[in-house]
Formats: structure tokens, sequence, C-alpha cells
């Protein structure tokens, strides 16, 4: 397989920074979920193999993971509530899915 050349305008962003965050942001919640699925899927075969009835997760909203919540939307995961963890820097949406 010959190496693909990037473009010669490409910009990266500073590992770490927020623009960096929002781009990764954006191509989670872009990618197909049988490809991104697969440790969300595992949670929940684990939690019917256990007899548990639901999986829960936390996804940032401040700062801002809009991906990761469409992400987990496509994978049935619903926000049941919202938490401060320090008001204006780190807040998260409590989701919950029906294993």
């Amino acid at each position: 397989m010959a190496a693909i050349d990037p473009p010669r305008d490409l910009t990266l962003p500073e590992p770490g920074s927020r623009t960096a965050r929002q781009v990764l942001s954006r191509a989670l919640g872009r990618l197909p979920p049988d490809l991104c699925a697969l440790s969300p899927r595992l949670a929940l075969t684990e939690a019917r193999a256990r007899d548990l009835e639901r999986v829960t997760c936390e996804v940032n909203l401040v700062p801002p993971n809009p991906g990761s919540l469409a992400f987990h939307h496509r994978l049935g995961f619903e926000r049941m509530g919202e938490l401060q963890h320090i008001p204006g820097e780190k807040e998260v949406a409590m989701l919950v899915a029906t294993a």
C-alpha cells in the first residue's frame, strides 16, 4: 500500500487544545455505529449476562462534547440528568441505556 501524503496546507491543532478536542468530538460523532460502538455494546452484553437492567455513563457538557452525545444517543442512551462536578468548568450529562 502506498503512503498518502497530507495536503500541503494541512494545519493540525495542538494536541490537547480546545480545537483538537472539538475536531475529535465531531469525528467521533460521525463514525458509523458498528465501527465505534464495540465498547458500549460489550458493556450492554456484559450487563445482560449479569442480569443487570441498565448501563450508565456520563458525557461532558462543559467542556462540550457534542460528538459523544450523538454517539451515545445512536446507541440508545438517554439523558437522565446532569451533574456539576465544578460549576462552569466540569459539567456532565448522565446517560442510561436499557440492557
